[in-house]
């Protein structure tokens, strides 16, 4: 498996990248917030400055290109990095074996039967991250896939899709097993992350689905939206409001 966290100056996720041209050799100065992250001389032509470090979410960064005659051109960047998304070419991957640990929190040492989980994630390009799974344990077996977009510096935008078959899964409000075995998920959401505004919502659509964490237990059928909002303040600090609905067959609202 990958375990980026190993090498803490590395970075996972693309960073800010600027490409410019010059008539003459210039100097060139990069400021975000107020904070010089790059200064050094180009030469006339074409440049490329990157891996810059910008805080994440959306921002500005501020390009200052001086001339050998000392003419100043002042450029204003916009920006969106999100954390979401592998650099181009990145892989991000994990296989485990193991036994599953059965009524966690009430039995110490309750372990039986052999599972096995995998992810891979793979960075495509810049703005395109696309990966997925496989679980199977005794006669389940779970997969699915799922794709995190930039769209431009507006946010990011993530679905995926999954199938499970078998888990023998248990309604919420009755306790008594599906008819189908075979069970769904699906959802789409957006991320944004701003200066002073941010937020996020998903939707998912669940039928019979089934996952390693959810064998045996009960379970919700139907959709459920997730939405929160949140605003930063100099003066005021930090505030967030988190709405959630959930729909099952048997429940109207929880």
């Amino acid at each position: 498996s990958t375990d980026y966290m190993l090498n803490p100056g590395f970075t996972t996720f693309p960073l800010f990248d600027f490409q410019g041209r010059s008539a003459v050799p210039s100097n060139i100065e990069i400021y975000s917030d107020a904070i010089r992250l790059y200064e050094g001389g180009i030469n006339s032509g074409e440049y490329f400055l990157s891996d810059l470090p910008v805080r994440n979410g959306a921002g500005d960064v501020e390009v200052r290109v001086r001339d050998l005659t000392g003419n100043l051109q002042n450029l204003t960047v916009p920006y969106y990095i999100s954390p979401q998304l592998l650099k181009a070419g990145l892989n991000s991957y994990g296989i485990d074996f193991g036994l599953k640990r059965e009524q966690f929190g009430r039995k110490s040492n309750a372990y039986k039967s052999l599972l096995f989980n995998s992810v891979y994630y793979h960075g495509i390009t810049n703005y395109l991250t696309g990966g997925g799974y496989i679980q199977a344990y005794k006669k389940y077996i779970g997969a699915g896939g799922e794709g995190v977009f930039k769209i431009g510096n507006l946010g990011v935008l993530n679905a995926g899709i999954s199938f499970s078959k078998g888990g023998k899964l248990k309604n919420i409000v009755d306790g008594t097993k599906p008819e189908r075995s075979f069970g769904s998920q699906y959802f789409i959401g957006y991320d944004y992350t701003g200066k002073r505004f941010g937020g996020s919502i998903r939707y998912t659509r669940n039928r019979d689905f089934a996952q390693l964490s959810t064998i045996g237990s009960k379970k919700l059928n139907g959709p459920a939206v997730q939405a929160s909002l949140n605003y930063n303040s100099e003066a005021l600090g930090s505030f967030s409001t988190t709405y959630t609905k959930v729909k099952s067959p048997n429940i109207s609202k929880l």
